[in-house]
């Protein structure tokens, strides 16, 4: 391997290392076979029941959270609670 050889070597894995429009590959995330984000939801839940002493306060709640969309949640029930 001539020295020339070994520096343009040298230039491409530096130009690898310091590419700014990408991560390491090794931060990347796997992709698991069984989540889908090609819709651009992060967090679902669906089919979500909820009651308190026979009152049904959630009945066959589905929620889907977009990429790019705010989401909070307070625990109304327990501040509307007389003392």
């Amino acid at each position: 391997m001539t020295t020339l050889h070994r520096a343009q070597q040298l230039k491409s894995s530096v130009q690898e290392i310091t590419k700014r429009d990408e991560v390491f590959s090794f931060l990347k995330p796997d992709q698991h076979p069984l989540v889908d984000t090609r819709h651009n939801i992060l967090l679902y839940v669906e089919g979500v029941n909820k009651s308190f002493d026979g009152f049904k306060a959630i009945n066959d709640l589905n929620l889907y959270i977009k990429e790019g969309s705010c989401a909070a949640s307070s625990d109304l029930m327990a501040q509307a609670k007389p003392p």
